[in-house]
């Protein structure tokens, strides 16, 4: 049985098309909530007493820590799409998970 649509090739089957999917929504779950709140909170002196993939409690709180999140998102989203775009000889699935990188952190900017 075959595990990619038919036409595509090998090199295109649905686990790794998943895999690359997943590891972009996670790249804007990182930047987020670790490079964004998280850093932020370290950055302003603050101890994080919670982090995980929906949260960020940090012992300081504020403007500062708040847009951070959004920010990081922001950053590596333009970073990705910069990486996308460019003319950088890249493998389809490595230029499919930059893509996926920019829209999924780009969504989280716009979502906040």
């Amino acid at each position: 049985m075959r595990d990619h649509p038919p036409g595509a090739t090998d090199k295109d089957s649905v686990v790794t098309v998943a895999a690359i999917g997943l590891l972009a929504y996670v790249s804007a779950d990182l930047a987020h909530h670790v490079a964004g709140h998280g850093a932020m909170c370290l950055a302003l002196g603050g101890r994080i007493i919670s982090l995980s993939s929906t949260y960020v409690r940090c012992s300081v709180r504020g403007v500062p820590v708040d847009l951070a999140g959004p920010f990081a998102n922001l950053l590596i989203g333009l970073l990705t799409l910069w990486v996308a775009r460019s003319k950088l000889r890249l493998q389809s699935a490595a230029r499919l998970l930059f893509v996926l990188a920019a829209a999924f952190n780009l969504l989280w900017l716009s979502l906040q």
